[in-house]
C-alpha cells in the first residue's frame, strides 16, 4: 500500500450475494455514520462517512493505517465480512480530503484569493460556485456545467460546516474536546468529489476494466487530491501551508 497526503471523507461500495453476510441484528439503513441497503439484483450497498473513524480530538477519515477500526464498525452495523472483501469491494462514489491549518489568516481572505486565482479550463467549462450553507465567504465549489457532475473540488471553512450542521450531525459536533474543537477554527478543508466507475479509472490512473476498489485507492501512487488542485487553482503543493 502507499501512503498518501489525504484522508478518505465518503465511499460507496458494492457487495456482491455470497460475499457477506447479515447479522441478526442488522437493520436497513443508517447506522450511525454507515448506510447499508440490500438492492434487488442481490447486491449489499455500503455508504460510509470518515467519520465513523473519528475520536475526541480526530476529525476523523478512512485512510490504510485505520482501515481495520473502519471495518470493525462495518461489522458493528451487522455486516459480516472479511476485511479484504471490504478492501476489494466495487467503489462508485469516493470524497478524498485534507485538512489545512491556515494560523493567523483569515479563512475569507484565503478562499477569495484562491477564487481569485482559479485556472481557466481550455477543455471543459466549470463554474465556481459555493457551498449553500456556507455562503461565498466560506467556501468556494468548483464543478463543471454539465447536468451531471462527477468530478469536482470544494474548499471550505471546516469548523464553521461543523458548527452550521450540529443540529442535524448525529451529535458530531459536540463529541470533540473542547481544546481540539477551538484548533479547528483555523482549518480550510479540501475536498474531491468523484463519481462513477470510469471517472474513477481516470483518476487513479487504472486500465479499461480494471475493477475500482478501496485496495486500488490506496495502492494509487499518484496523490489524486494534488492532482484535482493543481488542474484548477494556481497554488504551490499543500504540504502544511498554500502560497500562490
Amino acid at each position: 500500500m502507499t501512503s498518501h497526503n489525504f484522508e478518505i471523507d465518503w465511499v460507496k461500495l458494492w457487495l456482491e450475494k455470497g460475499s457477506f453476510t447479515l447479522a441478526d441484528n442488522w437493520i436497513a439503513g443508517s447506522q450511525g455514520h454507515i448506510t447499508t441497503r440490500l438492492k434487488s439484483n442481490d447486491f449489499l450497498t455500503i455508504e460510509a462517512s470518515g467519520k465513523v473513524v473519528k475520536s475526541s480530538t480526530y476529525l476523523g477519515g478512512i485512510t490504510q493505517e485505520n482501515f481495520d477500526l473502519f471495518h470493525q464498525e462495518v461489522l458493528k452495523a451487522g455486516v459480516i465480512l472479511s476485511k479484504e472483501t471490504l478492501l476489494n469491494a466495487r467503489l462508485s462514489k469516493l470524497d478524498v480530503k485534507k485538512d489545512i491549518h491556515f494560523l493567523g489568516t483569515n479563512l475569507s481572505d484565503a478562499i477569495s484569493l484562491f477564487r481569485e486565482r482559479a485556472i481557466p479550463s481550455t477543455q471543459n467549462f466549470h463554474m465556481l460556485l459555493f457551498k449553500k450553507q456556507l455562503g461565498i465567504n466560506n467556501s468556494l465549489l468548483i464543478k463543471t456545467t454539465t447536468k451531471t457532475t462527477v468530478d469536482s473540488l470544494s474548499i471550505y471553512n471546516k469548523f464553521q460546516e461543523m458548527y452550521n450542521e450540529r443540529k442535524q450531525d448525529l451529535g458530531y459536533y459536540d463529541s470533540f474536546d473542547d481544546e481540539f474543537l477551538d484548533s479547528c477554527k483555523d482549518i480550510l478543508r479540501f475536498e474531491r468529489r468523484i463519481y462513477g466507475a470510469k471517472k474513477l479509472r481516470q483518476v487513479l490512473h487504472l486500465q479499461g476494466g480494471e475493477k475500482v476498489t478501496l485496495q486500488a485507492v490506496f495502492d494509487c501512487p499518484f496523490d489524486i487530491l494534488q492532482e484535482k488542485i493543481d488542474q484548477h487553482l494556481d497554488i504551490k503543493r499543500i504540504g502544511g501551508y498554500l502560497s500562490c
